[in-house]
């Protein structure tokens, strides 16, 4: 899920919400986000929090702030109902032709078009309604 904050927020103008199943996901899943923004665009996070043993891992790419959870802990600490008031921002999918099964790319609507962040192989899936 991707919350759009930008006019409610002053410290970032986007969450990307996703859930992982096991631990061990939850670390490939941030991996994976990690090494493709820094290979495919030369961005690195300004700050990582979190660990696959605390079930919750931030990185915070400033404009943009992904959160991975275990699904267990996503429900507990419903981040879509805090911030309830943010718009929910299309996602956009393509096939991939490295192997990875859905790729995708998040392109924020026309009026809010500020940064365009592609996730490679990973699809932030599931991510619920």
């Amino acid at each position: 899920m991707i919350l759009d904050l930008a006019g409610i927020s002053s410290f970032t103008d986007f969450f990307v919400i996703c859930s992982a199943t096991s631990e061990p996901q939850l670390k490939a899943i941030a991996n994976e986000i990690e090494m493709r923004l820094k290979e495919d665009h030369g961005l690195r996070a300004s700050a990582v929090d979190g660990f696959p043993a605390s079930q919750w891992i931030v990185l915070d790419y400033l404009e943009v702030v992904i959160h991975i959870f275990h699904r267990d802990k996503r429900g507990f600490y419903s981040l879509e109902d805090l911030w309830g008031d943010a718009p929910r921002v299309a996602w956009e999918a393509t096939a991939s032709a490295r192997g990875f099964g859905a790729s995708g790319a998040f392109t924020p609507n026309s009026s809010t078009s500020k940064i365009k962040i592609a996730l490679g192989g990973i699809a932030p899936w599931p991510l619920g309604p």
